[in-house]
């Protein structure tokens, strides 16, 4: 019998399914808390894909044949009022965070991030953001989860149209409908596939609407098969519970196991994946062991909440992180998680529910209320977003320096951080690592982002986060110097160095022209002198090898980056300096994370050393300063090391991660 909902068909209740949906979150809630216990946990995402795609067509066909139409208003309105009150709540609790506790980064790109999530369309800026330089390091941004609710609402709108364009041209037969969706699935996949190996970025494979519409598209198709008369019948032939078992192992050996760089992923790994998702919600829907295991309680209602508890857990997690909380490992898991359902379920019950079952007077009041509570939301990410310019200045320029009080023979040692972005995130590591110490260690980090040290412009005319003020860096610096008294001054500045500059030539030189050394040396010798000017150990970091995607990137597209170049600079600038200045130390950064001058992610126990296609993590940051502190500053050997070491633990972001 056909299910009935505000007087219009509707699907009968399938606990199983519930269950799903509580094993895709937990996949997902896990690879972000703890992602070494499950390295392909973002596949969660794909799942709720697939299901989402299997769930909205049974309904579309539902409707169609108990009413012979397809009532787009109603279904999107009905879209609306599920979606949209704890996707606003999300984008408010990021927007809080960014304004408690962000870093400059985030709250650098926070405005365009909550736009863009208001608007459906995070997927198109995360695109942007994974080739961009200013968006892929530090943490990531607090709304960067949304991209695949874009996805996900895109689908809710363009999918019902594609339905009733096939009904108008060629009738209503499933047969008909079944051959345009397999025709698009495999569309979507060749695409993806075809831009695997033309070198499309991993951020344009896995953002786009285009090639993760295939996993949808699965599930769409499925329904197609199993939904009769109002009711969900699933495949029960000969042979259903091995194919399920298989499915299910294939599933869990991909959790297990994919890395989310794994190329596979992106040359049909995604659309295998989806397939067993596909057998999997026929096993849910069929009697036997997988309906059975899924179909029990926690799984059920960790999957009614799943919605909310994917929306609030990323700001959760990015707050409570092992520097705020002193916790590592399972039991700051077991905090995020606990506070992330904890919010889901008072969503949930107090908002989700009431705002969906809202029928007569209170429908219409809650229609009213959405565009109010859209336009509060978006004031809130304005006020969070504008908030960034008096943040950076207060930040970088107006001193945060540590109360170290006057020079003391048995005061802590303190480490000034300066350079580019790759000292900054540096700088982040060292700070962490200081903790450590019980005071043994101060830092201050006034890095900044996207500052070279060449004194002349590059021809590209791409200025960095602060413009005019890297190009006024000594002045800074000296500041900061006399300020802070260091006794140790590290400095990473490499890749915003390699640019074309003309350099008194009427063409622009590269590194290896002797014009182009000379005046870079010349810089670098005077940075040097600078920092050790009031008697600080200079240790200079080296720049490591760049991942694939690097060449996408606003720098990378000038040729910053390319190994030839940072390799020139590594191994015959560098040396030049240290000759010059034999005071300097050089921390061999290159040889510390590039084995074999290959660019890995992971790397001597910490399970992500890199954040993006340059940057370190926090916990590689962290690994780095204590080895720098460790190799390059023996007098400071008295620190206890070992109080300092923390658990390598990391909070896991896409992309290349994944979400639901």
């Amino acid at each position: 019998m056909t299910a009935q909902r505000d007087g219009h068909p509707s699907l009968p209740y399938s606990a199983a399914l519930d269950g799903l949906r509580g094993v895709a979150i937990v996949l997902v809630l896990l690879f972000h808390g703890e992602g070494r216990l499950l390295p392909g946990g973002y596949l969660g995402v794909s799942s709720f894909f697939t299901l989402s795609g299997f769930l909205i067509t049974s309904l579309l066909l539902l409707e169609r044949e108990g009413s012979g139409r397809i009532d787009l208003g109603r279904f999107w309105a009905r879209r609306l009022r599920r979606l949209m009150p704890a996707a606003l709540l999300g984008i408010a609790l990021a927007a809080t965070f960014v304004l408690v506790a962000g870093t400059p980064s985030q709250r650098a790109g926070f405005l365009w991030d909550g736009v863009a999530a208001l608007a459906y369309g995070a997927n198109f800026r995360a695109m942007a953001s994974g080739a961009s330089y200013w968006e892929m390091f530090s943490r990531p941004s607090p709304l960067q989860h949304y991209w695949s609710l874009s996805i996900e609402e895109q689908f809710y709108v363009v999918y019902p149209l594609l339905l009733l364009g096939v009904a108008a041209l060629a009738g209503t037969t499933r047969r008909t409908l079944r051959a345009v969706l397999a025709l698009l699935a495999l569309a979507s996949t060749a695409t993806m596939i075809v831009l695997a190996f033309s070198g499309a970025s991993n951020a344009r494979l896995y953002f786009g609407t285009d090639t993760r519409a295939g996993e949808f598209l699965i599930g769409a198709l499925l329904a197609t098969f199993l939904t009769h008369d109002g009711e969900l019948r699933p495949w029960r032939g000969r042979g259903h519970g091995v194919v399920a078992l298989v499915c299910a192992g294939f599933a869990f050996a991909a959790v297990a196991l994919a890395d989310e760089d794994a190329p596979l992923l992106y040359r049909g790994g995604f659309t295998l994946y989806a397939l067993a998702t596909a057998g999997l919600l026929n096993a849910a829907l069929a009697p036997g062991a997988v309906r059975s295991v899924l179909a029990v309680r926690p799984l059920c209602l960790l999957g009614r909440v799943s919605y909310g508890a994917y929306v609030y857990h990323w700001p959760v997690d990015l707050y409570l992180d092992a520097e705020r909380t002193t916790l590592t490992g399972v039991p700051l898991l077991l905090l995020q998680l606990t506070v992330t359902l904890a919010l889901a379920v008072a969503s949930f019950v107090l908002i989700e529910r009431p705002v969906r079952a809202a029928s007569g007077r209170l429908a219409r009041r809650a229609a009213f209320a959405l565009p109010a509570a859209l336009a509060a939301v978006l004031a809130l990410v304005v006020v969070a977003g504008e908030r960034r310019d008096i943040e950076w200045e207060r930040a970088i320029n107006n001193a945060q320096m540590p109360q170290v009080g006057l020079r003391a023979p048995d005061g802590p040692v303190r480490i000034l951080v300066l350079g580019d972005s790759v000292a900054f995130n540096l700088g982040m590591g060292f700070t962490g690592w200081a903790k450590g110490t019980q005071g043994k260690a101060v830092v201050w980090n006034v890095a900044h982002y996207g500052c070279g040290l060449f004194l002349q412009p590059g021809v590209d005319g791409l200025q960095g986060h602060d413009g005019d003020v890297c190009l006024n860096w000594p002045a800074f610096w000296e500041e900061k110097v006399d300020r802070f008294a260091p006794d140790v001054v590290v400095i990473a500045s490499g890749v915003w160095d390699l640019r074309p500059r003309p350099v008194g030539a009427p063409d622009a030189l590269r590194p290896g022209d002797a014009a182009f050394d000379r005046e870079l040396l010349a810089v670098y010798r005077r940075a040097v002198d600078i920092a050790g000017s009031r008697g600080a150990t200079v240790v200079w970091v080296n720049t490591p090898c760049v991942g694939p995607d690097a060449a996408e990137s606003p720098l990378g597209r000038t040729g910053a980056m390319e190994p030839q170049f940072i390799a020139y600079l590594n191994q015959t600038l560098l040396p030049a300096l240290a000759a010059a200045r034999p005071a300097v130390r050089v921390f061999d950064l290159f040889g510390a994370v590039c084995p074999d001058g290959r660019f890995v992610r992971s790397l001597d126990g910490v399970h992500v050393t890199r954040a993006d296609f340059l940057h370190l993590s926090r916990e590689g940051a962290r690994e780095i300063a204590r080895r720098i502190v460790a190799e390059t500053v023996p007098q400071f050997a008295g620190i206890d090391l070992t109080d300092a070491r923390q658990p390598a633990r990391v909070t896991r972001a896409p992309p290349v991660a994944a979400e639901h």
